[in-house]
């Protein structure tokens, strides 16, 4: 008597022949009433159909009769699972799992894959020509090396999944969400990937040229070394992904988002980047060149040595960015919100900036030969060594950079370049010089009282007896300068930047000079009296022989400077640094330094008469010869300082420390 074998399938699903040698062995596949195994009779049968020596037909009647007869019988649709086989012209796999199991040796060409779950599978190397794929499952599934290209593939769950070195060219897998997928090195050429979502994935050094990739999410993703030539990427959310070296040419990247994006050495090339907003993203050495960036938000961005050449940036915004040494040469940036761009040696070589804003832009250094700038704001704007040579200034807001300048009393000189000129023995009183280059200018015996220098360029320059009376000097450059006899009567130099200058013979007497660098400056013979030097920096500086009474030191910087022979008495040091310094033979006479820290610091053959040194701090300080006569130095610390000659008579030393102190006479 022939036993009965029961079939657990969904209702409808069918699987190709070509599988049937797998479900054999797929326990969760078939079962029997008595056995899990089949009898011998029916794998015989199958044995001679997969070895040739019997037809498709042939076995499809004898199934047919097995079922019929009730040999075989088929129970109700079962949760999970299906599978019977067709002899069709397409070979059909429907509903089935196939997770974890060994495909090594399955033939998927042609096939109709439907509802079928491959999660953890190794398909590695497979073919699948004209394979179509309907609901299925390849979570963790190894497709590494196949052939999908011109595949129907949206709807597929590609989770862990594993595409490297795959063909996907031509494939379509339009709103798939790619979750942890590697795809390096895989070949995505003219693939649609419309509105598809990709996250924490690879696709480095893959090709995806003329992917559609439009009003797609792509985040935490890698596409570095990635071709992305001709794609379009309009409208989609790129945010925290990185683009290291990838090729973006030609690309449409309009209105699309880039939060933490990283750009880095990009290329940009003709690419359209419309109302594009890279505030957040970094574009590090990115190449835009003739990129297309009309009305895009690039504000605030650090963007040295990148290269703009070619590019249209009407009407977008580079306010406050950083384009140090940037080729910006033949953009154009008509209408362009550049305000408090920083272009320090940049080339704008052709470039157009009709409309623009160029406000407190620094173009030092910068070459802007034949750039048309009409109509353009340039306020505050730094062109320190800039190269103008045939610039276009049609109605623009500033004046000048013309090098035959008329230089005469109440001459109007903005923006005049001067640099390198010897004037002399004239009068310009109430000259306009704001924008004025007068870097390495020799100026003496020059008459400048109430002439407006906000802005000029005095850098290098040598002043010798030249009256500045009155004049303004906001935001002046004076560095590396040389300052010979000069009168600064009733003038404001507040936040002036002196560094590395020399002056000698000058009136400082009661100017405003808060904030000013006066680092490594050299003064001698010079007049500071009641001069305001709130919060100044004179760190290394040396002042010889100078008047410096009643002067305002607080908050000031005097780190490691030098004083000789200079007259300091009742000036303010509330707040002052004073560390390292070097004073020999000063006068601080009833000079209020309560609290200062001088240790370890050098103040010799200096007179202290009548001073308040309460709490002063000079433990191991230098004090030889000085006079301290009449002095309070109420509770302070001169443990281990150097009193010898000192002259302590009459000084109040209540409650100070004087261990190990030296006070040989």
């Amino acid at each position: 008597m022939q036993e009965t074998f029961w079939i657990n399938v969904i209702q409808g699903a069918v699987i190709t022949i070509s599988a049937l040698v797998i479900l054999g062995f797929t326990t969760s596949g078939f079962a029997q009433s008595d056995s899990e195994i089949f009898p011998e009779w029916i794998k015989t049968t199958i044995k001679f159909w997969a070895d040739g020596m019997m037809t498709d037909t042939e076995l499809k009647n004898a199934l047919e009769y097995m079922i019929e007869n009730g040999i075989i019988k088929i129970e109700q649709p079962s949760k999970g699972f299906g599978g019977i086989l067709a002899t069709d012209d397409q070979k059909i796999i429907s509903g089935i799992s196939f997770a974890g199991l060994d495909l090594s040796n399955v033939n998927f060409v042609n096939a109709k894959v439907i509802d079928v779950d491959f999660t953890g599978a190794d398909l590695s190397g497979k073919d699948f020509t004209w394979t179509t794929f309907h609901n299925v499952d390849f979570t963790n599934t190894n497709l590494s090396d196949t052939n999908l290209s011109n595949q129907n593939l949206s709807g597929l769950i590609l989770s862990g999944t594993i595409l490297k070195n795959s063909d996907l060219s031509g494939a379509n897998m339009e709103g798939v969400a790619f979750d942890n997928v590697d795809l390096s090195n895989t070949n995505l050429q003219n693939a649609n990937l419309e509105k598809i979502t990709m996250k924490n994935s690879i696709l480095t050094n893959a090709n995806l040229d003329g992917v559609n990739l439009l009003k797609s999410t792509i985040s935490q993703t890698r596409l570095d070394e990635t071709s992305l030539k001709n794609s379009v990427l309009k409208d989609s959310d790129l945010s925290w992904s990185m683009f290291d070296h990838a090729d973006l040419t030609n690309a449409d990247l309009s209105n699309a988002k880039f939060d933490n994006t990283n750009f880095r050495l990009v290329n940009f090339n003709n690419a359209k980047l419309d109302n594009a907003d890279f505030r957040d993203a970094i574009l590090e050495e990115a190449n835009l060149a003739g990129a297309k960036l009309i009305g895009s938000n690039l504000s605030e961005m650090k963007l040295s040595r990148i290269n703009l050449s070619g590019a249209n940036l009407t009407g977008a915004d580079i306010s406050n960015s950083i384009l140090i040494e940037s080729n910006l040469a033949n953009a154009d940036f008509d209408n362009t919100m550049a305000k408090g761009a920083d272009m320090r040696g940049a080339i704008l070589k052709n470039s157009e900036w009709k409309n623009a804003n160029l406000e407190e832009v620094n173009l030092s250094n910068a070459d802007l030969t034949f750039a048309v700038i009409d109509q353009a704001i340039m306020g505050n704007t730094t062109i320190t060594n800039s190269i103008f040579k045939d610039v276009d200034l049609t109605e623009s807001q500033i004046y000048g950079f013309i090098n035959e300048c008329e230089v005469k009393p109440f001459s109007n000189l903005i923006g005049c370049d001067l640099s390198n000129e010897s004037i002399s023995g004239i009068q310009m009183q109430g000259s306009d010089l704001r924008f004025a280059d007068l870097s390495n200018t020799m100026l003496e015996n020059i008459i400048l009282t109430n002439s407006n220098l906000e802005n000029s360029n005095l850098q290098g320059a040598k002043l010798i007896d030249v009256d500045l009376s009155n004049a303004i000097f906001k935001d002046t450059m004076i560095n590396n300068s040389t300052l010979n006899n000069v009168i600064f009567t009733d003038v404001s130099l507040e936040g002036i930047n002196l560094q590395d200058s020399i002056i000698s013979n000058v009136d400082f007497v009661d100017v405003n000079l808060q904030g000013v660098d006066m680092s490594f400056v050299r003064i001698s013979d010079s007049d500071m009296t009641g001069a305001d030097m709130t919060g100044a920096d004179m760190r290394y500086a040396i002042i010889d022989n100078t008047i410096a009474k009643y002067v305002d030191f607080t908050d000031a910087n005097l780190d490691t400077i030098i004083v000789r022979n200079s007259d300091l008495s009742k000036s303010n040091f509330e707040g002052v640094h004073l560390n390292q310094i070097d004073f020999d033979n000063i006068v601080l006479k009833h000079t209020d330094m309560t609290g200062l820290n001088l240790e370890n610091d050098k103040i010799t053959n200096s007179d202290f008469s009548d001073a308040i040194l309460s709490k002063i701090k000079l433990a191991g300080a230098n004090l030889q010869n000085s006079i301290f006569t009449n002095a309070e130095i109420k509770f302070a610390n001169l443990a281990g300082s150097d009193l010898t000659n000192a002259d302590m008579s009459g000084t109040n030393l209540e409650g100070s420390i004087l261990t190990s102190a030296i006070l040989i006479q």
